[in-house]
Formats: structure tokens, sequence, C-alpha cells
């Protein structure tokens, strides 16, 4: 599972990964439930034919994680915990197993809280972020955007170049 947030391009959405461990599975109906600062989201997912290869769900009722404030009161996240509600599984052949709810987790947030933040403009601004987004945008232009095939990701159809 990733769930998206602030540090991230608002293209990448939360989303989550499932695959069937030994056998088949024919159906998987389930809910993934997020909740924070007294807000819960839930999404409905329903797989068919799980086998061993990855099938990833985007969670795009789910919303990405944010620091919703911080302030005398306390420190205040979007999404705190998280849990899989109503999971029903059918094996293949058609036995179903018994309905069940996972355990609830809870987000634990050190990464973010650890980081140098400042407010300006009136939004608050995590530098950590910016500075490891900064070291990345330098790689990239270090191998002039991936012009070299030892060193590019799609290296497919490119020519050699002088």
């Amino acid at each position: 599972m990733r769930l998206s947030s602030p540090a991230d391009h608002e293209t990448v959405k939360s989303c989550i990964a499932f695959r069937a461990k030994e056998i088949l599975v024919e159906n998987v109906k389930l809910y993934f439930e997020a909740s924070g600062h007294g807000i819960r989201y839930q999404q409905r997912i329903e797989l068919v034919n799980l086998d061993q290869s990855v099938l990833i769900v985007y969670l795009d009722q789910i919303p990405r994680q944010e620091l919703v404030e911080a302030s005398e009161r306390g420190i205040f996240f979007s999404i705190t915990e998280m849990q899989f509600l109503q999971c029903i599984i059918t094996l293949a052949g058609g036995q179903q197993q018994q309905p069940f709810d996972s355990i609830r987790s809870h987000l634990i947030y050190n990464w973010l809280l650890n980081d140098k933040w400042v407010r300006r403009w009136g939004e608050l601004w995590n530098c950590n972020a910016i500075e490891h987004a900064k070291t990345e945008m330098k790689s990239y232009w270090r191998w002039r955007l991936g012009e070299f095939k030892h060193f590019s990701l799609y290296s497919a159809g490119l020519g050699s170049y002088p």
C-alpha cells in the first residue's frame, strides 16, 4: 500500500497491491476505510481471478495524507488509521471463506515531524521534501535527460548519439 502525500506530484494517487499467495482466488470483495481528524473515508474494492501476479488498485476515494492542523490543540492529519472491512474471499471452486475485518493500522508520522517546516506565502512548506526534489532534478539533468543508453530507463527506439 502507498498513500500519497503532499511531497508527491499532484498526479500521484494512493494505491494498494493485491495478489494470491499460492492458489487462485476467484473473487474478493472488501471495503478499505481510512480515517483521521474525525472523518472516515471508504472505498469498495472488488477483484476477480486473483493469482500470483500483482494487481494494483488506485484509491480514488481516499484523500492523500495531509497535515490538517498544527496548533496548541495538537497535530492532526487527514489519515491516521486504516482498515479492511467486510472482507469476503471466494476461492477457486466457489469455496467462500467466513467474512472478516482486518486489524486496524495506525499511521505514525515521525518521518514528517522530523522534517524542517517553514510557513511562507500562507502555506506550510516541507523544506526537506523540496531539497530531495532538487537533488532528484540535479540527477536528471546531470545524466542529460537519460540520453545515454547506460543510464536510460527507456532505451527502446533511441538511436545512437554523436
